[in-house]
């Protein structure tokens, strides 16, 4: 990467109606991405990701407009380190939810895909979280779960489950498809133009 500005930063009519929040989370264990492909600059995608044994990518719901992703960048030394931080709320506590969970928490880490309410055409846009070009899959997320039942019958009940990795990098777009788990053999799932 050149150490240069050679290109305009324009802001577009659309740019001014983009929605905030995810509608969906995918992810994989870390231990499971094998690589990425990166887009060819300037670009700052990523053209395909590359599962071990036919491993498929889970979805991961949550509640609308509970799901949040922010970025926090530290610059220092020469170097720099993004925290990412993904938290989705995941309604209702009971056993097989917590068994899944629990399982999340056992593991190092996984890599996800932030599905957005931006589209082009059909396709919803996608970030890469989790995986890093500097770093690769030391940049995992590393999941919490908390659980609540409020006091009132009207207060929350449920999962507050978060994600936290480091980066070197601001996310990627994830332009491609991958395969979701369905019970099957899986269900096919593209993002991004």
């Amino acid at each position: 990467m050149a150490c240069t500005l050679a290109t305009n930063l324009t802001i577009g009519c659309a740019d001014e109606t983009a929605n905030g929040g995810f509608s969906k989370l995918y992810l994989v264990a870390d231990a499971d991405l094998v690589s990425a492909t990166f887009g060819t600059a300037p670009a700052h995608t990523v053209t395909a990701i590359t599962l071990a044994d036919a491993k498929k990518f889970i979805q991961f719901n949550g509640r609308f407009a509970t799901k949040s992703l922010a970025s926090e960048t530290t610059k220092e030394n020469g170097g720099v380190s993004i925290t990412h931080t993904l938290q989705v709320f995941v309604p209702k506590v009971e056993k097989t939810k917590a068994q899944i969970l629990q399982g999340f928490m056992a593991l190092r880490g996984v890599a996800g895909l932030v599905e957005t309410y931006e589209a082009t055409g059909a396709t919803k846009q996608a970030l890469l979280f989790g995986f890093d070009k500097k770093i690769g899959k030391d940049a995992f997320l590393k999941s919490t779960v908390s659980q609540m039942i409020e006091a009132t019958i009207d207060g929350q009940n449920g999962y507050m489950v978060t994600f936290v990795g480091m980066a070197t990098e601001l996310s990627r777009e994830f332009i491609g498809s991958i395969t979701v788990e369905d019970g099957s053999t899986g269900t096919s799932v593209s993002f991004g133009a």
